[in-house]
């Protein structure tokens, strides 16, 4: 179970990453 856990905020945190420098690129 904790493990999962972790797995899916790592997860989440390079997915939000991978959006947010997509979005910066849109800025641009």
């Amino acid at each position: 179970m904790v493990d999962k856990t972790i797995y899916k905020r790592c997860f989440a945190s390079v997915t939000y990453a991978k959006d947010f420098n997509h979005f910066l690129y849109t800025l641009m």
